[in-house]
């Protein structure tokens, strides 16, 4: 099982309709977990991660996201 995420990583789904960020919480087979800045929990399919163009984003000194 080979993922070019980890849990940690600060992403951003860039899609045009829907677009959303958060940090990584869990990795599953098949869902990638993210925390949103509101402390939502969005659950995210990984083919979807594979269609859709992601932007890794660096934390901050804090260790967090934004």
């Amino acid at each position: 099982f080979n993922h070019p995420l980890k849990i940690g990583d600060c992403i951003e789904v860039l899609d045009k309709d829907y677009p959303f960020s958060g940090e990584i919480s869990d990795l599953t087979y098949f869902f990638v977990h993210l925390k949103t800045r509101k402390g939502e929990i969005i659950t995210i399919p990984n083919s979807l991660i594979l269609q859709k163009s992601i932007s890794i984003i660096e934390k901050n000194q804090k260790n967090k996201c934004f």
